[in-house]
């Protein structure tokens, strides 16, 4: 599974759908078409995509508040995935030593 980096909403997936749109490559293509070319991307890119049902339940918080906790643990996450990679790459050279 790809780590999360960020939040997207249905609603931004289909505002910038509308503004792919009308680029001439997907000129032809229906709205949907292009909305599931952009959630597919940004799972790959590892954006999360929201559904209304999931902001509804209170699942996640997209408030602002809710996004800047998101951010400040992921922070915290990268902090502890780069000291892990430090902690790896010292054994590393105490076994080569």
């Amino acid at each position: 599974m790809t780590e999360v980096c960020g939040r997207l909403t249905l609603k931004h997936i289909y505002h910038i759908a509308e503004l792919k749109k009308q680029d001439p490559k997907y000129f032809t293509w229906d709205l949907e078409k292009v909305c599931i070319m952009l959630i597919s991307k940004a799972h790959i890119l590892g954006i999360e995509v929201l559904s209304k049902e999931v902001l509804d339940s209170g699942q996640v918080d997209h408030s602002p508040e809710g996004y800047a906790e998101f951010l400040k643990q992921r922070e915290l996450f990268l902090e502890q995935k780069k000291r892990d990679a430090e902690e790896r790459k010292q054994a590393k050279m105490m076994r080569i030593a």
